[in-house]
C-alpha cells in the first residue's frame, strides 16, 4: 500500500489528521476529497468538516473547477471557507447557493440512504428531516458569507434571493432600503420584514404582503407550531405610525387571516375601539380576551364573539356572564 493511499484510507476515518500530512499531500485534490467528500447522513459533523477545507493548499482554494466540484459533492455551504476573493465571485455564489438549502441537502442525503449498505436507510432521513429543516433555517447561510460588494449589487442579490429567500438580513443597508428588493423578500420569506430599513418598515404595502405571509413558517412540514395568527414579533417590527393607524389596522384584520389576533398587541386606545374589536370577535370570537373591560361588558361585543365561538363566553365580564341572551347563546 502506497503511503497516500494509506493516508486516504486514515483520512476517510478521521478527516481531522489533514492537519498533521506533510504540506506536499495538502496540495493533491485525491488527499481533499477523502476529507470532505462522505455521506451526509451525520449532516452536523459534515458541516463542521467543510472548514477543513481552509487547510487545503493555497493552489486547490483557489482552483474555480476544484472548487465547484466540492460544492456539488460536498454542499454550497463550502463557500464559508473559501478565500475572500472568491467569495466576491457572482458566478460562484450562484453556484454555491444552488447547491444549497433543505431541498438540496434532504436529497443529497436521500440518494446517498438508497445506495448505502451500512446501518442508514431512507427510514432515518425522513426520521431526521425536520432536524435537517431547522438546522439549515436556523445555522447555515451562503449569502452571510459573499463579500461587501457583492451584496451590493442589486442584479445579483436579485437571482441570489430566488434562492435563499431568508439571505436579505445580509445585503447592504442601501439595498435593504429598496422597495423592489424588499417586496420579493417579504412575498418569499415574511420574516425579512424585520430586515427591511425604518423606511420601508413604514410602507402599508409591504407590511400587508408580509403579514400575509406570516404563517408560512414550518408550512413544510404541517407542524401544529406553525404560527396561525399574526404575532407580537411582527407587530413590534412595524413602524409606530402604522401601529397607531386605524385605518391600516382595519386593513389588516379585514384582509389578512388571523390578523384578529393583532389586537392581543395594540394600544389600550384600540382595545377599547368599538369597530376595532367588532371587527376582530367576528372573525374569532376569542380575540375578546384581549379588548377592554369596558368592551367586555358590551352586549353588543360579546354576542357577536359567542356567535363566533361560544367558548369565547369565559371573556365576557361577570354581569354579561348573567345576562339570559347571552346564556341562551352560550348554550
Amino acid at each position: 500500500m502506497s503511503e497516500k493511499t494509506n493516508y486516504i484510507e486514515k483520512l476517510q476515518q478521521k478527516p481531522e489528521l489533514l492537519i498533521t500530512l506533510p504540506k506536499e499531500y495538502l496540495a493533491d485534490k485525491d488527499i481533499i476529497r477523502a476529507v470532505l467528500v462522505r455521506k451526509w447522513h451525520n449532516y452536523k459533523t459534515n458541516f463542521d468538516i467543510l472548514k477543513l477545507f481552509k487547510e487545503a493548499d493555497k493552489s486547490l482554494r483557489y482552483d474555480v473547477d476544484f472548487v465547484k466540484e466540492l460544492m456539488k459533492s460536498c454542499s454550497g455551504y463550502l463557500f464559508e471557507y473559501l478565500p475572500e476573493a472568491l467569495r466576491e465571485d457572482e458566478i460562484l455564489l450562484l453556484f454555491a447557493l444552488k447547491h444549497s438549502g433543505y431541498e438540496y441537502m434532504y436529497n443529497k442525503m436521500m440518494d446517498d440512504a438508497q445506495s448505502d449498505e451500512e446501518d442508514y436507510n431512507v427510514d432515518h432521513v425522513n426520521d431526521i428531516s425536520y432536524e435537517l429543516y431547522l438546522h439549515i433555517c436556523y445555522e447555515k447561510s451562503v449569502m452571510r458569507f459573499a463579500g461587501k460588494k457583492i451584496l451590493n449589487n442589486k442584479k445579483v442579490v436579485i437571482k441570489a434571493l430566488e434562492l435563499e429567500e431568508d439571505g436579505f438580513c445580509f445585503i447592504s443597508d442601501s439595498l435593504r432600503d429598496d422597495k423592489e428588493l424588499a417586496l420579493q423578500a417579504v412575498l418569499g420569506d415574511a420574516t425579512n420584514f424585520e430586515s427591511l430599513s425604518d423606511r420601508l418598515r413604514d410602507d402599508e404595502e409591504l407590511a400587508l404582503a408580509a403579514a400575509k405571509g406570516n404563517g408560512r413558517f414550518l408550512d413544510e412540514f404541517d407542524y401544529p407550531e406553525k404560527w396561525k395568527y399574526l404575532d407580537s414579533c411582527f407587530f413590534q417590527k412595524l413602524s409606530h405610525r402604522l401601529k397607531d393607524d386605524k385605518l391600516f389596522l382595519v386593513n389588516l384584520i379585514t384582509n389578512v387571516y388571523g390578523a384578529e389576533f393583532i389586537l392581543k398587541y395594540v394600544s389600550d386606545v384600540f382595545k377599547n375601539d368599538k369597530e376595532l374589536v367588532l371587527l376582530s370577535v367576528k372573525k374569532n370570537g376569542n380575540v375578546l380576551e384581549y379588548a377592554s373591560d369596558a368592551l367586555k361588558n358590551d352586549k353588543e361585543i360579546v354576542v357577536e364573539a359567542i356567535k363566533n365561538d361560544p367558548s369565547a363566553f369565559q371573556y365576557a365580564s361577570e354581569k354579561l356572564k348573567n345576562d339570559s341572551d347571552i346564556l341562551a347563546l352560550k348554550n
